[in-house]
């Protein structure tokens, strides 16, 4: 340990000062932080403390790498990423996106020991939590309990993305904590953007929601109070926006 001392001593300075990564993005009963956001949090945090990071896919898994540069000290992790996961409505490459965003996510936060969301107990100290906050969810649940809250609210949520094939209990037999994780984050956000598109579209057929650009802009920041404010959605509300204005 005394060859890492110099980065031991900026880790802990960085642990003091890092403020709780609240929440940031939401939707309709849940919310979480996301890895960009985490990243614009902490980076100038870490750079009072004279820290960087660095993550490397390598082979199956993910190399995190956590370095203080005045003295070259280095400290690093590495996580395989569970395979053979395969889902209904999304190829592979969707499948591994998410799983390596999730633990790109899950390695960052778990090297520097920053607490990315927040939940207060009666006397304000922090209590632990799994991280999850969405309906049906318990966010002190662990292990098996989890692992089945986790399972039902993927079957629910394919309910509402593939109401003529939804995914099974089977589908989803053998997968750990970790992987029901990422599976969960995927579907979370496909969901997300299913009702961030019908309730953009249901809001441009409404004149007095839509038709003037004072209506648009209290429909911009409507979606992002929602969470609603997804690719498809900004653009639909610069078509219109474009549209109102040759009106």
């Amino acid at each position: 340990m005394s060859d890492r001392k110099n980065i031991y001593k900026a880790l802990a300075n960085f642990q003091q000062t890092c403020p709780i990564i609240h929440k940031a993005t939401e939707g309709y009963g849940y919310s979480y932080a996301s890895l960009d956001h985490i990243i614009r949090i902490i980076n100038p945090v870490m750079a009072k403390n004279g820290l960087g990071f660095t993550q490397l896919i390598e082979g199956r898994g993910v190399r995190t790498i956590l370095f203080h540069w005045e003295s070259g000290e280095e400290i690093e992790s590495y996580i395989d990423i569970p395979q053979g996961v395969s889902l209904k409505g999304m190829n592979q490459y969707q499948v591994d996106g998410s799983s390596f965003t999730y633990y790109k996510r899950y390695a960052l936060g778990s090297i520097l020991g920053v607490i990315t969301d927040k939940d207060l107990d009666a006397s304000g100290e922090q209590v632990q939590t799994n991280g999850i906050d969405y309906a049906g969810i318990d966010p002190h649940a662990q292990g098996k309990e989890l692992q089945d809250q986790l399972t039902k609210a993927i079957i629910s949520m394919s309910r509402e993305l593939e109401p003529t094939a939804p995914i099974q209990y089977g589908d989803l037999s053998g997968e750990g904590e970790i992987g029901l994780r990422s599976i969960f984050e995927e579907y979370k956000g496909n969901l997300n953007d299913l009702r961030a598109q019908k309730w953009c579209d249901d809001q441009l057929e409404k004149p007095r929601k839509s038709g003037t650009i004072e209506a648009l802009r209290k429909l911009v920041q409507e979606a992002r109070d929602r969470g609603f404010y997804t690719p498809y959605v900004e653009l639909k509300l610069k078509e219109k926006a474009e549209e109102v204005k040759n009106v």
